[in-house]
């Protein structure tokens, strides 16, 4: 039976944070040392304590691989672990996760690590055990106080592009566009925080909805820099405060922002099904 973890994270802020939240999950439910490193990668420079604390069983530690002793320590235990049949598992998608250790793995072997961006565990009915630092709590409730008029609904839009193909393909600025002004239809007061990682989708936006759309430009959109974590998160935070979400397809910071935030998510444009990424 495995009776060890080790769990490392892929991809950006949102794909870690909700693999982060399944390992709370799965360490509450099954009562097993889980270890979670988070790399500090081109994807996302940035160590989580520069972004959050932690409120779980989980042991989380931040790795560089830019640091020549920490990237030496890391490929060896990779090496170790996939030399040693000691379970290096990469699960293709959520569909191949590891929910049921034994199904998983060999009831033989011992220590299990896998690399994930998915939700590999259940975590709907449990708290974020992430808790954004005071600091960047605070940059969220003054931009949250600017955009808010009494009596107005706020609509939180994520326009997602960069290097996401669906989001750009399926949800893109006509599509979001349609939708906001179906929302004014249906609540004329409305207002709109916009948050994207494209600043040109702010001018269409601006010309057509005025001073009801409020957006505060990024200080950094390089993924390889630090600021730019840590303004990712202010955005997914600010998207979680607002009274519902218009957000992107297959999206996870569309789709976690509003679970993270207790509200409804609309994906503009896209069809009905499939799996955030």
């Amino acid at each position: 039976m495995t009776v060890f973890f080790v769990i490392e994270l892929q991809g950006g802020l949102c794909n870690r944070l909700r693999a982060l939240w399944s390992a709370h999950a799965f360490a509450l439910r099954y009562r097993r040392p889980v270890v979670v490193i988070w790399p500090i990668t081109a994807e996302l420079a940035c160590a989580h304590q520069q972004l959050f604390t932690l409120s779980s069983p989980v042991r989380l530690i931040s790795v560089d691989p830019s640091r020549p002793l920490q990237n030496l320590a890391l490929r060896v235990t990779r090496w170790l672990f996939s030399s040693l049949c000691l379970g290096l598992n990469r699960p293709a998608d959520a569909g191949e996760a590891w929910g049921r250790p034994p199904r998983f793995a060999p009831r033989w072997m011992p220590f299990q690590w896998i690399q994930t961006c998915f939700e590999f565990e259940d975590s709907q009915h449990l708290a974020a055990p992430f808790i954004p630092l005071p600091a960047l709590r605070q940059r969220v409730a003054t931009r949250l106080n600017e955009a808010r008029f009494v009596g107005a609904p706020l609509l939180g839009v994520h326009i997602r592009r960069s290097d996401h193909r669906f989001a750009i393909a399926y949800s893109d600025t006509s599509a979001f566009i349609a939708a906001m002004q179906e929302h004014l239809r249906r609540h004329p007061a409305s207002r709109f925080l916009l948050c994207t990682d494209d600043p040109a989708e702010v001018v269409p936006m601006r010309t057509l909805f005025g001073n009801r759309l409020i957006w505060s430009p990024s200080a950094c959109l390089d993924r390889s820099h630090q600021v730019a974590a840590i303004d990712a998160l202010v955005d997914f935070l600010a998207l979680a405060g607002c009274d519902a979400i218009l957000g992107s397809h297959l999206s996870s910071f569309s789709l976690l922002a509003a679970r993270y935030g207790g509200v409804p998510v609309t994906i503009a444009g896209a069809p009905q099904t499939s799996h955030a990424s």
